[in-house]
């Protein structure tokens, strides 16, 4: 187990963590309130990440940002693990047509790019927190679906599940008492993984105005509003929470390497 990298991804996960827990106690400033007079200043004492063109402090927009963001990416997480997981025991566990079905719905859906996917979700669903959190969460159901598929048909194979059905078990009490809890290791590892993607694609969908909208303060909105000003020199209002989002993701993905380490007992030095 690479230990530094790991603890560094906890690190920086625990300071985001701080600043969706204690927005107001980081930032004085409201995010939303505009000041004309402070329009497009830089990074200051008064201001760390400088203001943007309506002079709104961008470390507030920043700080009650991450909130926003954290609760859609657990959400969305959330929905595809809610619903792949079961797909994929189902899947697993009964093979054949039932199988073949479901992998094939799974196969329609990964033939598209995962934020291609999302963005047709998006404009289906319309604009919005709610549609953002669906649209993210339902296109990253076929990985968790053909993770625990793969991982149901070598457990089957196991003689307990061979003992349990010997005994009488029901094929729901199987999957969900002696299946599932041996399928859920790589499963907590995909989904430490799945925040950092699940942040990316609902900024990228804000970005592009398919997710959350203006004035809520929000990663993806705060870079949309900022990129006009880029070529200007007014880098910050673009810069510090494109930083968010690279530091995040690069939190989420060194923790999950770390715990991949840790609960796969063939990685472990």
């Amino acid at each position: 187990m690479n230990k530094p990298l790991s603890a560094i991804g906890l690190t920086i996960i625990l300071i985001i963590m701080l600043m969706v827990i204690f927005p107001s106690q980081l930032s004085s400033y409201n995010p939303n309130e505009i000041h004309l007079s402070q329009k497009l200043l830089p990074p200051s004492r008064e201001h760390p990440f400088g203001t943007d063109n309506y002079g709104r402090d961008i470390f507030a927009r920043v700080a009650y940002g991450s909130r926003l963001s954290i609760v859609i990416s657990i959400t969305a997480v959330g929905i595809s693990l809610v619903i792949g997981v079961p797909l994929g025991i189902i899947s697993g566990y009964y093979e054949k047509k039932t199988d073949l079905v479901l992998m094939r719905v799974m196969d329609v859906i990964l033939a598209f790019p995962i934020f291609i996917f999302a963005m047709s979700l998006a404009a289906s669903l319309g604009a919005g927190i709610a549609a953002t959190i669906y649209a993210t969460g339902i296109a990253g159901i076929p990985q968790y679906t053909r993770l625990v598929r793969a991982q149901t048909l070598s457990v089957k194979k196991n003689q307990y599940i061979e003992a349990a059905t010997a005994a009488g078990a029901s094929d729901f009490q199987i999957m969900f008492e002696h299946v599932l809890p041996n399928v859920l290791s790589p499963v907590i590892v995909l989904a430490t993984l799945g925040m950092g993607n699940a942040i990316l694609i609902s900024a990228g969908l804000s970005f592009i105005g398919l997710g959350v909208k203006p004035p809520t303060p929000e990663w993806g909105i705060i870079i949309s509003e900022g990129r006009d000003y880029l070529m200007q020199g007014y880098w910050w209002l673009a810069g510090f929470p494109g930083f968010a989002i690279m530091s995040t993701v690069l939190g989420f993905n060194l923790l999950g390497d770390g715990l991949r380490d840790i609960l796969d007992p063939r990685l472990r030095r």
